[in-house]
């Protein structure tokens, strides 16, 4: 228990809070897209995708095919205003409007979400030659 808190405090307001994490601009939105926030991943989607990471063995990365099953979810957990207030629920209305957003947008909020939950992007370009896929990832935490 931390000394600050003295006796009485809320346990569970304490511990929930922690859950807000890092939040950060999506820097490469698509031009003419308003700006959108990401917060990092809370522990069961980020567990699922470095199950994901783990499964393709030591130095493989990532690739766009491998993150496919996992972009609408992470573009409905993460993607917020600045203040850290969630923009989509995991309502079926949510997850059909994130399913017709632009391939480039959820491209952009999902890899920016990786990177503030400690799954970064690695760089290496594009995923095939005349892919317009993100780049691949690896895990790094």
């Amino acid at each position: 228990m931390p000394a600050s808190l003295g006796t009485g405090y809320d346990k569970r307001a304490f511990v929930t809070a922690a859950q807000d994490g890092e939040i950060q601009a999506v820097a490469d939105m698509p031009s003419g897209v308003p700006s959108v926030w990401v917060r990092s991943m809370l522990l069961g989607l980020r567990a699922r995708i470095m199950q994901a990471a783990s499964a393709k063995g030591e130095g493989e990365l990532l690739s766009a095919a491998d993150l496919a099953p996992f972009q609408i979810d992470v573009v409905l957990a993460c993607s917020c205003e600045h203040d850290g207030t969630r923009i989509f629920n995991d309502t079926d209305e949510d997850r059909q409007a994130v399913e017709g957003m632009l391939p480039e947008v959820i491209d952009a909020i999902s890899m920016a979400a990786l990177a503030v939950s400690g799954i970064s992007g690695d760089g290496a370009g594009d995923i095939s030659e005349n892919s317009d896929a993100p780049s691949a990832v690896s895990a790094t935490a």
